[in-house]
């Protein structure tokens, strides 16, 4: 279950002629965080979240003996490597992080 917490600020002048605004400001952010957690805590968001934690990898990289990571680049350019091994997926070109 998620809970939704806003946090912001504006000018202090902005707030001193503004009553009309301040007195149905607070009344509107509440209706907008109630919406959005039944939007987020509601059933498809539980299935998506499930869907995403099968997908999502994880990587914790401490140290690198062979060099910088290589990261995936759409155009290829001078610096950039050819491995082959992403080639069914689209990841072709790859350059130094």
């Amino acid at each position: 279950r998620y809970r939704l917490v806003f946090v912001f600020s504006t000018p202090e002048d902005s707030w001193t002629h503004a009553s009309l605004c301040c007195q149905h400001f607070p009344a509107f952010l509440d209706m907008l965080r109630t919406m959005l957690e039944r939007v987020v805590n509601g059933p498809g968001f539980c299935d998506m979240r499930a869907a995403d934690a099968k997908m999502y990898l994880v990587l914790s990289m401490r140290n690198f003996n062979r060099g910088h990571p290589l990261v995936p680049q759409r155009d290829p350019s001078d610096e950039s490597f050819d491995v082959s091994a992403g080639e069914h997926i689209g990841l072709v070109s790859w350059t130094r992080f």
